[in-house]
């Protein structure tokens, strides 16, 4: 394949990304910013990483045109979303990355992504299982589909509201820990302590589905 098809191709798997998740699909009907930016702050080991990871030139209506993710972007989120206890890098799914801009787009967020926890490797699952309740021995966390985090200064039941509507994979509701967990797999919901507005929403989503 020759630079040119190779770039048409890039390109248009750059713009179908976008549409790869209906609430993405939606809202870039309305809103289309060219350019996805995050700032993420690892809790773990005090790095930050704050950086563009993906653009388009325009979006014409059906798909975005010239959509390109950047490499050195993704390198650099992968590695600041390595498992920190035997310091694995992977490669986090670029449509994880998208559910996250796509998220904090919608709230309005200004500020750091405080990550607790990105990739884990399979050694470190199985050691977290051992010793910690709800670590599921599948977890997406080892297929780089998901994250635990909270977004720097907002309200986590704000974040948590919005995750629901953006109905992009799981979202887990973790007010005593203070995180929000989201994934790319099915659309489910779970939270960790019983709260009639937490249920009430929700029931709402499930509704709305």
């Amino acid at each position: 394949m020759n630079r040119s098809k190779r770039a048409f191709v890039r390109g248009c798997l750059g713009g179908l990304a976008a549409l790869s998740l209906p609430g993405i699909a939606s809202a870039a009907s309305r809103n289309k910013p060219l350019s996805r930016q995050l700032s993420i702050y690892n809790a773990n080991t005090g790095e930050r990483w704050s950086g563009e990871y993906w653009r388009a030139d325009r979006w014409n209506g059906v798909f975005w045109e010239g959509a390109t993710y950047h490499a050195e972007g993704l390198a650099g989120l992968n590695h600041v979303l390595r498992d920190h206890r035997d310091d694995e890098v992977f490669d986090i799914k670029p449509a994880l990355y998208d559910a996250l801009f796509e998220l904090i787009h919608r709230t309005g967020h200004r500020g750091d992504v405080i990550l607790h926890s990105g990739y884990r490797s399979k050694k470190t699952n199985d050691i977290l299982k051992k010793y910690l309740t709800g670590v599921s021995r599948d977890s997406l966390h080892t297929q780089g589909v998901a994250l635990d985090f909270k977004l720097d200064n907002q309200d986590l039941m704000q974040t948590f509201k919005a995750a629901l509507d953006l109905k992009a994979g799981g979202v887990g509701y973790y007010p005593e820990k203070d995180f929000l967990h989201i994934d790319i797999g099915k659309v489910r919901y779970w939270w960790d302590q019983w709260d009639n507005q937490v249920v009430s929403l929700v029931n709402k989503a499930k509704g709305a589905s």
